[in-house]
């Protein structure tokens, strides 16, 4: 005869099975953090499921770097403004040469013509050169020092991806640890809740008897 439910005719839920501690784990690991999910949203669509790794900083060394990047603007800037001005000096020096040509041509002829030109052109051409040889020396130094600092960038870079490395891989390590204790912690209670039970059935089977 079938047996009669007393549900009234609805089906008992089924129980979620609770997951492993270790499981829970690799799941929140397997998560991508909120930089990576806002990067992933700002993508375009062929990109989005492209994982990138985030290198995260504290306030204090994101400052240090901005100021570093500051630094290295200021330095391209300065180069870029020497560059124009020694453009510049260099055409000056060849309109100089042709007024030069122009004014011994002059004298050469029976033109007569603002006789002290040339003394002038000689003196403009000499401050000229000194500021070009000037322009050109300070240029060198900024690109030497553009280049040690880029090389100085690139190893703090170097270095904050190592610490940032170095502590994920602490962090992993300590929950293992942790799931692990935890484990262990678990497996002893099971252990000491069966000891319990073997113990209440020792006494009932010599109890039996009397």
């Amino acid at each position: 005869m079938k047996k009669k439910s007393n549900n009234f005719g609805f089906k008992p839920k089924k129980r979620k099975k609770e997951k492993s501690f270790q499981e829970l784990l690799a799941e929140e690991l397997a998560k991508p953090s909120e930089d990576e999910e806002e990067e992933r949203k700002q993508a375009k669509p062929h990109q989005r499921n492209k994982r990138v790794r985030v290198v995260r900083l504290s306030k204090k060394e994101t400052k240090g770097l901005r100021e570093q990047e500051e630094i290295r603007e200021n330095f391209i800037n300065d180069l870029k403004e020497i560059e124009r001005e020694t453009k510049s000096l260099e055409k000056n020096q060849e309109k100089l040469k042709d007024l030069d040509t122009f004014n011994r041509a002059m004298k050469s002829g029976n033109v007569t013509m603002s006789g002290g030109i040339g003394g002038t052109v000689q003196k403009v051409k000499e401050y000229n050169a000194i500021r070009l040889q000037r322009k050109k020396d300070e240029l060198a130094l900024s690109k030497g020092k553009l280049k040690e600092l880029q090389a100085e960038l690139k190893k703090l870079d170097r270095e904050e991806i190592m610490i940032n490395r170095k502590e994920e891989k602490d962090k992993i390590r300590e929950l293992l640890y942790q799931s692990a204790k935890l484990g262990q912690t678990l497996d002893r209670g099971k252990k000491i809740k069966n000891e319990k039970k073997n113990r209440k059935k020792k006494k009932r089977k010599n109890t039996k008897g009397l």
